[in-house]
């Protein structure tokens, strides 16, 4: 299924943002514009919206929209304009909006994403960014100087995890994905399926070829992340992703609890794309839940530039990172984050896990 983009008109903007927020974490799949009355009938995008949300103040001869009102009423949802009770729970709200747009699309439909652990989305607008190094720096920070049970998963074309652990063929996502495609109640014991590294990552061991999660589409991506929620009790769940912004991406990012988009410069132009396209598909309030990040930061050539307090700065510091050889003579990448590079990766465990709360 693909995201619920809801254009929200009212004239009362606090009420808004407040229904707006609850209802979004009733369903993360749930993304909502928020404009006045008077904007409306000059908003060029109107008809790229999946609802119309209209509250009872604002006057329209047009159907096709959910109007909300403030006396309760029977749900039906054979009207021309819809009518929703403006004071109703959060949980309602959300379920209602979610029938009526399965009944406009034809769309099947599907829980959001709730189980254990906290979901984290590493994202970047190009490769080359380090995305990687923070999301393993950022693990691993969380399971040694936390006590966090953390899972790595990775997202990305091509895995790149056998770079960093020890790979054991019989715990890839390819029989983790099998059992559970077949229903098979081994994949509850997802123990069975991870492989961790010397600080206790818990993760897949990468498959060869093509990522397998790049073969699912939302419905089974869904289906997985809900799978791995409920049997792994994770304090953490950090998704290692890509560039790329098709439909699964996309549910994921809206799906998860926080993002992390990182880029390796202040200016970035391919950043600002990949930000305004972020802005287009799922609305600004996406960067709600965004942390910026800046890797590989030359601190010293840079201090001229004035430091955003927004964003998480890290070190450019290639003496955290060392390659060693283990037992079976396999070349693994080794991050020590008890250096500079260690020290932004605190500072955004430090934002996330405050944020997190």
């Amino acid at each position: 299924m693909e995201l619920i983009t809801i254009l929200f008109i009212t004239d009362d903007l606090d009420y808004a943002r407040a229904l707006s927020t609850c209802v979004a974490v009733e369903n993360s799949k749930m993304f909502f514009t928020i404009i006045s009355n008077e904007d409306f009938y000059h908003y060029p995008q109107k008809d790229e919206y999946k609802l119309i949300l209209v509250d009872y103040m604002i006057k329209t001869e047009e159907t096709g929209f959910i109007i909300l009102v403030e006396v309760q009423e029977p749900f039906n949802n054979s009207n021309q304009n819809q009518h929703l009770y403006r004071y109703d729970t959060a949980e309602r709200l959300s379920q209602e909006l979610m029938l009526l747009y399965c009944k406009k699309t034809g769309s099947k439909f599907i829980k959001p994403i709730k189980g254990s652990g906290q979901t984290v989305f590493f994202c970047s607008a190009t490769g080359g960014t380090g995305k990687t190094s923070v999301a393993l720096g950022l693990a691993q920070e969380l399971v040694r100087f936390h006590g966090k049970r953390v899972l790595y998963i990775n997202y990305e074309e091509f895995q790149s995890t056998d770079k960093y652990f020890r790979p054991d063929e019989e715990k890839s996502l390819d029989f983790y994905l099998y059992y559970m495609e077949t229903n098979n109640n081994l994949c509850r014991i997802i123990d069975s399926f991870i492989i961790t590294d010397s600080y206790g990552i818990c993760t897949f061991s990468g498959s060869k070829g093509r990522n397998p999660l790049k073969l699912l589409n939302v419905q089974e991506m869904d289906k997985f992340m809900e799978m791995v929620q409920q049997a792994g009790s994770f304090d953490f769940i950090l998704i290692d992703g890509d560039s790329s912004l098709n439909e699964e991406t996309l549910w994921l990012i809206s799906a998860c609890d926080k993002i992390c988009n990182i880029s390796s410069s202040e200016i970035d132009i391919k950043q600002i794309h990949y930000n305004n396209y972020l802005v287009h598909s799922l609305g600004r309030q996406i960067f709600d839940k965004t942390v910026e990040v800046i890797n590989f930061y030359p601190r010293e050539t840079e201090a001229e530039f004035q430091e955003s307090p927004e964003k998480i700065y890290i070190d450019y510091d290639i003496d955290s990172f060392y390659t060693r050889e283990n037992d079976e003579h396999l070349q693994l990448i080794t991050i020590n984050i008890e250096k500079e590079f260690g020290d932004g990766i605190k500072r955004l465990s430090e934002k996330l896990t405050l944020n997190l709360q």
